[in-house]
């Protein structure tokens, strides 16, 4: 299966996107408050172009098959420190990301906002890497 979604959202879910065995392309979306991951993938390597991840409880992405590495540079976390990763960001204060995700470099946000039941608004000051 092969999809594009762009500049959509998903919210109040118990998991926002979840991606199995394929390749889409997930470009201006913003995957926030769910009560899950923002987005699973399960042997699949979907491109990821300019997504926001913000508040997701557990991960903002969580690669169940960790050999398969998704590319996910780029994406705003919901915090100007990037993703939390155990190892390679400790530091992070965004949505936390598991193992087999390639999150450096993330684009810094100086802030988020979320208006009365509509898409977060994030303003994306400048890519940041360590």
């Amino acid at each position: 299966m092969w999809w594009c979604r762009t500049a959509g959202s998903t919210t109040n879910a118990s998991t926002g996107v979840y991606v199995g065995w394929a390749a889409p392309t997930l470009a201006g979306n913003a995957m926030y408050l769910n009560g899950g991951p923002g987005l699973v993938t399960s042997n699949s390597q979907p491109i990821l172009r300019g997504n926001l991840f913000y508040r997701n409880t557990g991960f903002g992405i969580r690669n169940d098959t960790p050999a398969r590495v998704v590319g996910a540079r780029y994406q705003a976390w919901g915090h100007p420190s990037g993703p939390y990763h155990p190892s390679r960001n400790s530091l992070g204060l965004g949505d936390r990301v598991s193992d087999g995700v390639d999150f450096d470099p993330w684009l810094r946000v100086a802030g988020i906002t979320i208006p009365g039941h509509q898409p977060p608004r994030a303003l994306v000051v400048e890519p940041v890497g360590r």
